[in-house]
């Protein structure tokens, strides 16, 4: 829960000193690679903290511990990335245009549809298939990813621990869009 009380808004002044921190270091970083590059869109898991550059679409992880309330926020360069043929070398996830984070897993899609994801797979929510078409969204849940395809279909990977994908042990499921 990263210490933040998300009925109130509030978080330990710890991780938000820290993930300032890694702001400032992840936009230092951006900018080494294109000078105009700023950060578009951050996402967070128990875990991973990402940055996704405007116009590289460069992603930065960092990794997130929590020890004894006090929070370690580091930047991590060679993630191990996965889709549904295993791990994937960190220079094939390039050109990124969406990232999505939540509970232990972070997923991502590139420009030309591709999804790759990090973090936890206990469930199978990171062997996301691309036997179906390109990607275009695609959000983290627990213990599950949703997906939508360039050819109008919705899909489930992984398995829900509080069943909120209303199926058990599947580990995915796809669904005709109209």
């Amino acid at each position: 829960d990263h210490g933040c009380d998300w009925s109130s808004d509030v978080c330990s002044s710890d991780l938000v000193t820290k993930s300032n921190a890694a702001v400032a270091n992840a936009l230092q970083r951006l900018k080494t690679v294109d000078p105009t590059d700023v950060i578009n869109s951050v996402a967070l898991s128990d875990n991973y903290l990402i940055f996704m550059g405007s116009t590289t679409g460069t992603l930065l992880v960092y990794d997130i511990v929590r020890a004894a309330g006090v929070y370690t926020i580091t930047y991590n360069a060679a993630p191990v990335w996965r889709n549904a043929s295993g791990v994937v070398p960190t220079a094939q996830v390039t050109n990124a245009q969406m990232v999505t984070g939540r509970y232990g897993h972070v997923i991502a899609i590139t420009a030309d549809g591709r999804v790759f994801g990090i973090g936890d797979n206990s469930n199978g929510q990171l062997d996301v298939d691309p036997v179906y078409g390109t990607f275009l969204s695609a959000t983290a849940g627990n213990g599950f990813t949703t997906s939508v395809t360039a050819n109008n279909r919705v899909q489930f990977w992984g398995d829900s621990p509080d069943n909120s994908l209303l199926y058990i042990n599947k580990p995915k499921y796809v669904m005709e869009t109209p």
